[in-house]
């Protein structure tokens, strides 16, 4: 049902869409470290998105090199709209990652952007199913195989710091990332570095420290990640 939703707003846009539309591409490269990942790991994503008027359709797909296996399937649609003279981003989401052979996770959402002179908000919620796959639960004879998050707080507060015309620096606090949403009580701080090497391409440069806990007696280091990658348009 959610596949079928995505598709039919896909070809809703595409078809009643001016012919005013481009393209982007986008080659991460991950590696970093936490306390699940049994030490150092690498990843590699790429995102296709489509950009046409006011709306972005994108889809962002993962490997992971340690055990080059497929890890993340991402569908994005967001569409900028105008509220008494202020711009505002809402977009619309569904995330499938596989953590393993017996454990998948899937999320719908909602977010909304706006910015605020150098700051950047961005607030909504997910839901979240965390499911056994049907192989294995008939294999094991399992009975209860869906654990489901109705509910969950989706936030980041970016500050954005030109440098000079090509080059841009922020940092972010937040509780998901790229493929990654965690518990409101578990953020993020991320700095990011943005170089643009010409009209249409750019690299850039991610830095994150994951934190367990936060206003509570027992806070704990989680782990961290390093990303770069390059962006163009054609």
């Amino acid at each position: 049902m959610i596949y079928r939703l995505f598709v039919l707003i896909l070809i809703l846009i595409i078809t009643t869409s001016k012919l005013y539309s481009q393209f982007e591409g986008k080659i991460l490269v991950e590696t970093g470290e936490n306390y699940a990942s049994s030490g150092i790991y690498g990843n590699v994503y790429g995102e296709i998105a489509y950009l046409s008027n006011d709306f972005k359709i994108s889809t962002i797909s993962g490997i992971n090199i340690n055990r080059n296996l497929f890890n993340a399937l991402k569908i994005n649609v967001s569409r900028d709209f105008i509220i008494k003279d202020k711009k505002f981003n809402g977009l619309l989401f569904y995330q499938w990652r596989p953590f393993s052979k017996r454990l998948h996770e899937q999320n719908l959402g909602l977010l909304f952007q706006f910015d605020l002179k150098r700051f950047e908000f961005d607030l909504g919620f997910n839901s979240r199913i965390y499911n056994l796959p049907y192989n294995y639960t008939r294999l094991n004879n399992y009975d209860k195989t869906i654990i489901w998050e109705a509910f969950n707080l989706m936030y980041k507060i970016t500050y954005n710091q030109p440098i000079n015309e090509r080059l841009k620096a922020n940092i972010s606090v937040t509780n998901f990332d790229l493929l990654m949403i965690q518990q409101e009580t578990n953020p993020f701080i991320i700095t990011n570095i943005d170089y643009q090497l010409s009209s249409n391409t750019n690299i850039f440069t991610d830095l994150g420290y994951l934190q367990a806990g936060l206003f509570n007696m027992r806070v704990n280091y989680f782990g961290f990640f390093i990303r770069g990658g390059v962006q163009w348009k054609f």
